[in-house]
């Protein structure tokens, strides 16, 4: 027991000698609580100065201690989400049924005989799970893949074998009959439901997870190779004649598609291992199989939580299930900041041609307006004269035509950049879901918008490295040229080229079609090409021509740019290879790349785009919220971890760790949170896992196998862990 003792002192006389004598034997006190004085400071300073540390500083043993920024964020979504289904703001019919659906999940307890018997209602449409009804299960009536499809078809849950629909990849065109296959989720730990004896839930556990390994390794995918590679085209005919022996294929896709959605043309993705996985399936016993298809099916209703954490948990449910209408509002509202350059350019466009409009109508009309003068003036002549006032007739309807063909261009330059602005917007309508009453959105839309958003951003910064070609052929293939800016970045590529090749004729013709713009945004950059163009007069000893040029131009920037004028009208004094420090850089021909730069910059200014891509900026964030210390420790890195693959981790280098003030303990084996639940155990090499690993890396003779080093241990000593 620790008893600490506090002198009384007078507030007004903490400056005295006993005061600071008392303040002073504290703070030393605080320090030697820190120390570690059995390792010497020489060895390791730092053990040393702070071993102590987590002794005097315990911190709290929480389900959840995370606190990055994206996770408290995710939290203030999850609270303002929840007090929303909670109250009575919702209004349309797809919110009730939302809220409804969120009301109903809090009344579910696992332990209820209600949500057993409910249960069994799922899995009963499609038989008896057999380790369950024992020899009661007759396999005759059990065809898998029969299941399979009829489960995929009514609940989306795809186990085994999965058929989706897609845009065909490999042409570049949504075709109906493209069909991929994929894995499902591995299964849960049965031992935890339907009230099995622990040796049978434990023998029932092993063997799904014995089947779900060997589905598992049958992908013969690598990471590496793009999603083409692993694709192979078939008919339904050749389908049927190659796996005819396994399964009727026809039958399945009429039972997961629909009679009249069965297609005639589909990929495989990763034949080899729908060869394995259809072996598998065929050497595996039908009740195994039976029990392993209806439980994947029972995993989206199985309660996972506590009455504590059910509110939770039921938020967490409502966002997965119905994920488009929770957060298509915060979908939009994450994408303005991304979506801000895709209606600002052609915004920025359309307000440039209705300017130049209005100016060339304007001028127009003053036009008509003189002429129709001329031909008063001429008609209150005495007498008017019929030959001047014919002529002059024949002016103004010559001007009124010039006129009536001036408006319809502009009107028509206007009505192209509206429809630009339309399509833009139609495209950014796809983040929302469509307002109806049936609550039917198509899963797939907002994911495909997604894709072609990345191409739109990656297509952007290819255009901003430089990278115009490729630019352009992934607009081609991904069919995204209408939704980029393409148009305006060969605009200045155009320029680009021209100051590469030591020349300013584009780039001053650039300033004076946007010259008041560039007025209202105070450039410089006409200066700096007039200060160019000196130079290059200098260079080449056309001193005469430069003094004439310099006469001409820089007289209109002397209020802000007299400084630099003096110093580039010295260089009238100084040859062209001239060795002073002071004149050389304006001679140095690499003023003609920063030229380029300068112009790119004020072209962004220009059109209101920030001067980095926001496919970097939110590669960086991105790559900023999951940067750890660890991720550049060889020994700690993580295989899932984007930070810690070799190009990201140099990319993130230079980037802030993500805000982390307490760490979140995770089991290595089961991926779940090490807490009161999943207490942290440590093996006798000093390895640490969660209790509920125990059952995975425990074999029936009591043997243990560490899954870190493959060290074995014979009915080990496990010893359980305290986190302070």
């Amino acid at each position: 027991m620790v008893v600490s003792a506090a002198l009384a002192l007078p507030a007004d006389d903490l400056t005295s000698d006993y005061a600071k004598s008392i303040i002073r034997h504290s703070k030393v006190a605080d320090i030697k609580a820190m120390l570690k004085p059995d390792i010497a400071p020489c060895d390791d300073f730092y053990s040393h100065a702070c071993g102590n540390w987590h002794r005097q500083n315990p911190a709290q043993l929480l389900n959840d201690i995370t606190t990055d920024t994206f996770k408290l964020i995710s939290k203030g979504f999850d609270r303002r989400l929840q007090s929303l289904l909670r109250s009575n703001e919702l209004k349309t019919e797809l919110e009730q049924k939302l809220q409804r659906f969120y009301l109903s999940c809090g009344l579910v307890h696992r332990d209820d005989v209600h949500y057993k018997l409910a249960l069994e209602n799922v899995y009963r449409e499609y038989g008896e799970i057999p380790a369950l009804a024992g020899d009661r299960w007759n396999a005759s009536n059990f065809t898998w893949w029969q299941t399979v499809g009829q489960i995929q078809h009514k609940y989306g849950r795809q186990i085994v074998l999965a058929v989706d629909i897609m845009r065909d990849i490999q042409k570049q065109d949504a075709r109906a009959s493209s069909t991929c296959w994929r894995r499902p989720a591995p299964p849960k730990d049965l031992q935890q439901y339907f009230g099995l004896s622990a040796h049978h839930a434990k023998q029932t556990a092993e063997q799904l997870h014995a089947l779900e390994t060997r589905l598992m390794s049958s992908d013969s995918s690598s990471s590496s190779e793009s999603i083409e590679d692993n694709l192979s085209l078939y008919t339904l005919a050749e389908l049927e004649e190659k796996y005819g022996d396994h399964m009727n294929f026809t039958e399945f896709f009429a039972l997961v598609l629909g009679p009249n959605n069965v297609p005639e043309t589909l990929y495989i993705y990763d034949e080899p291992y729908l060869d394995n996985a259809l072996s598998i399936v065929k050497s595996t016993p039908p009740s195994l199989l039976a029990t392993y298809v209806l439980w994947q099916l029972m995993q989206d209703y199985l309660v996972d939580a506590t009455p504590s954490t059910l509110p939770k948990w039921c938020v967490e449910k409502t966002k997965k299930y119905f994920g488009k209408l929770t957060d298509h509002a915060e979908n939009v509202g994450k994408s303005r900041p991304l979506e801000h350059a895709t209606l600002k350019v052609p915004y920025e466009i359309l307000n440039k041609r209705f300017r130049s409009a209005q100016k060339i109508i304007d001028r127009e009309v003053d036009q008509v307006m003189n002429v129709s003068r001329q031909v008063d003036k001429a008609l209150d002549a005495d007498p008017p004269i019929l030959a001047d006032v014919t002529k002059l007739m024949g002016n103004v309807a010559q001007k009124l035509q010039v006129l009536k063909r001036k408006a319809e261009e502009s009107i028509n330059d206007e009505l192209s950049v509206t429809q630009i602005c339309k399509r833009k917007l139609e495209h950014l309508k796809g983040i929302m879901p469509p307002n109806t009453g049936t609550g039917e959105l198509w899963q797939g839309s907002v994911d495909q918008w997604k894709r072609i958003r990345l191409d739109r951003l990656v297509i952007e910064h290819l255009l901003r490295m430089g990278y115009y070609e490729t630019a352009e052929e992934l607009a081609a293939r991904s069919d995204v040229r209408h939704l980029t800016n393409l148009d305006i970045f060969q605009n200045s590529r155009e320029v680009e080229d021209d100051l590469a090749n030591h020349s300013t004729t584009k780039c001053v013709l650039w300033c004076i079609d946007n010259k008041s713009k560039l007025r209202k945004i105070n450039s410089t950059i006409d200066f700096s090409l007039r200060v160019q163009e000196f130079i290059e007069l200098v260079r080449h000893n056309q001193r005469f021509e430069a003094v004439k040029h310099s006469r001409r131009y820089f007289p209109a920037y002397e209020k802000t740019q007299l400084n630099e004028i003096c110093h580039v009208m010295s260089l009238l004094a100084y040859p062209a290879d001239t060795e002073m420090e002071h004149y050389k850089k304006y001679m140095d021909p690499k003023r003609w790349q920063k030229l380029v730069l300068d112009f790119r910059h004020e072209n962004y200014r220009l059109f209101q785009l920030s001067s980095t891509s926001v496919f970097s900026a939110a590669v960086q964030a991105g790559l900023s919220a999951l940067k750890t210390p660890h991720c550049y420790t060889q020994t700690c890195r993580n295989l899932n971890c984007p930070v810690c693959q070799d190009d990201l981790n140099r990319i993130a280098l230079k980037l802030p760790y993500s805000h982390c003030v307490q760490s979140r303990l995770i089991c290595r084996v089961t991926g779940l949170p090490l807490n009161e639940h999943n207490q942290p155990m440590m093996l006798p090499n000093g390895q640490i896992f969660g209790q509920m690993a125990l059952t995975d890396i425990t074999k029936d003779d009591g043997t243990v196998t560490c899954p870190v080093t493959n060290t074995k241990f014979s009915n080990p000593k496990i010893e359980k862990v305290f986190v302070m």
